[in-house]
């Protein structure tokens, strides 16, 4: 995955939405959060902004198996921040709807709910 991903990159080219998403999985499951979030948004001018909250929890579900709960728990502090830190800007939305997905997912929820963009996500299990 790695190899494909620094080869489209070098020559300048977009990674198809679900290999993005596949590293990105990659990268959390490694608890590598930062380098989880840079695969995102390093492509957000592309078709990545487009996938719902439902897929991003789909993605989530999917691996629950090889995701560790403090991984998601550190992801989702860190979006937080950077949609806190952040007045305006594309990559929010983007933010918005992966941390709404880690706190559907550490909740056990299996439908995500449109999270408010103003106000702060409870990131505590219930």
């Amino acid at each position: 995955m790695d190899d494909l991903w620094r080869y489209l990159c070098h020559h300048s080219r977009v990674p198809p939405t679900p290999v993005i998403m596949e590293r990105f999985c990659l990268k959390l499951m490694q608890g590598d959060t930062l380098a989880a979030i840079s695969c995102v948004s390093s492509f957000q001018e592309g078709k990545i902004c487009n996938i719902s909250s439902m897929s991003w929890l789909n993605l989530l579900n999917r691996n629950a198996d090889r995701l560790k709960e403090e991984h998601i728990i550190k992801l989702a502090h860190e979006l937080n921040s950077l949609v806190s830190s952040r007045s305006s800007s594309d990559s929010i939305t983007l933010y918005q709807k992966i941390l709404s997905s880690c706190t559907a997912f550490l909740s056990g929820a299996t439908v995500v709910e449109k999270a408010p963009s103003d106000q702060q996500i409870a990131l505590q299990k219930s």
